[in-house]
């Protein structure tokens, strides 16, 4: 293959290396490239910058007949040659390319994403960049697949992958740094974290970005900045740049924004599983943006801990009542003079919502342990349009799975079947059924 023989052709020119790269789809199972543009990167194009080492060079300014690619492939492989050099530019005034053929020669330092520019503007519309949250302007650019996964350089469309990998040690940190920051917890001890890469959940949720980025959000960035406040932000930003995180890895054209979610307490061992805990809280409609409010409603584990899902949540157009947005905020005191509680309601459904980490912590119940309920303004809201929360009671949830919910009910007419029913004296039963919004 290729005009030097069976290797890896590289270029000093962009220009050139521009000439292979493509914003189309790869064929199920084929090498070459297809001519439908890929969903998510249209319009835009990668390479690679390498460091390679050419060692002893054998230069041509032409490309070798099949005779001539034998004799070169012995010629590697007897160490009389280590790459080869075709100076093209010199026979015919375009580019040198090189060739080396062995991996271990080369060294993947870069990936470059770009866009074509063209002189005509119409020939291709340039790619808006997304909303930075920590600067206030457009200049982020949203992979499909975040970073730091390991499985970032697959499609979730045509690649399938479900896996959990443990957290590294900067990451566990800055997580760990981040529930006390938010709670104001210090006594929160992270004693597991684990990142879960689905394909699926991950193909759902990208495509449902960008049907909301084709048709805007009037407010973008005010999602992160109801969820925390200037202090916090200034907080978190300089704690992430230390562990190389940022806020550029969340998309705030569309209110992209890290929730909270309370799992149901499942004891150390095989099931504790990020993948069986996350469909249940993709199901979940009611976040919260403090992880102190979610592990306030949620139940422990004998010895003493609480499970979480942080999750990426796609909060869309904000509006103040159902049916004509993407999201609703709902904020009220905790007690008097207190912190405010914030919850986040879904109305979309699953795909705006991806459980990306799962963690434990240990639970001071000492320090922490208040539950809204017991706040004197949650007694005296009115029904049914203020949003009560009640204390996790009753029987044992059905599978050491099963999320478990908020107890919410949130601007919902008597006669909505969500509704729990009254008793005859007209109040609302003491342990309300789990609602999924």
């Amino acid at each position: 293959g290729g005009g030097l023989g069976p290797g890896v052709y590289l270029s000093e020119s962009v220009t050139k290396s521009d000439e292979y790269a493509s914003d189309t789809v790869h064929s199920r199972g084929c090498t070459s490239f297809g001519e439908t543009p890929d969903p998510y990167y249209a319009g835009i194009f990668a390479m690679l910058v390498m460091r390679v080492t050419m060692g002893k060079v054998r230069q041509t300014d032409r490309f070798f007949n099949d005779s001539e690619k034998k004799q070169m492939i012995n010629a590697i492989a007897s160490r009389q040659f280590d790459s080869v050099l075709a100076d093209r530019r010199k026979a015919t005034g375009t580019f040198r390319e090189f060739c080396v053929f062995d991996t271990d020669q080369i060294y993947t330092e870069y990936v470059v994403f770009y866009e074509r520019v063209y002189a005509d503007p119409a020939a291709c519309r340039p790619r808006s960049l997304s909303f930075s949250c920590s600067s206030g302007r457009e200049e982020s650019f949203q992979f499909q697949v975040p970073s730091y996964f390991v499985n970032f350089h697959r499609n979730p469309h045509t690649e399938s992958f479900d896996e959990e990998h443990p957290l590294r040690p900067r990451g566990f940190d800055l997580l760990q740094h981040t529930l006390r920051n938010i709670s104001g917890k210090t006594g929160l001890r992270l004693v597991q974290a684990t990142r879960l890469e689905h394909s699926g959940f991950l193909s759902e949720y990208s495509a449902l970005k960008l049907q909301i980025k084709q048709r805007g959000v009037s407010k973008p960035g005010t999602a992160l900045r109801s969820v925390l406040s200037e202090e916090q932000l200034e907080a978190f930003a300089k704690a992430a740049s230390q562990k190389a995180f940022s806020f550029e890895n969340i998309d705030g054209d569309i209110n992209e924004v890290y929730l909270w979610a309370g799992l149901a307490p499942v004891p150390p061992g095989p099931n504790r599983c990020a993948r069986f805990a996350a469909r249940p809280v993709r199901q979940n409609r009611i976040f919260f943006g403090n992880p102190g409010d979610a592990l306030r409603q949620t139940p422990e584990t004998p010895d003493g801990q609480k499970g979480l899902f942080l999750c990426r949540v796609i909060c869309g157009e904000i509006v103040d009542r159902p049916g004509c947005g993407d999201s609703m905020v709902f904020t009220m005191e905790s007690s008097p003079g207190g912190p405010a509680v914030r919850y986040f309601k879904l109305l979309l459904g699953d795909a705006q919502i991806y459980p990306e980490m799962m963690m434990y912590v240990h639970w001071s119940r000492e320090s922490c342990d208040v539950y809204v309920d017991d706040c004197e303004p949650f007694k005296q809201a009115p029904q049914p349009e203020a949003m009560v929360l009640q204390r996790a009671t009753g029987p044992p949830l059905p599978s050491p799975a099963t999320m478990l919910m908020p107890r919410v009910i949130a601007s919902l007419p008597e006669s909505s079947p969500l509704m729990p029913q009254r008793t005859k004296g007209g109040a609302y039963p003491a342990t309300h059924r789990t609602f999924n919004f």
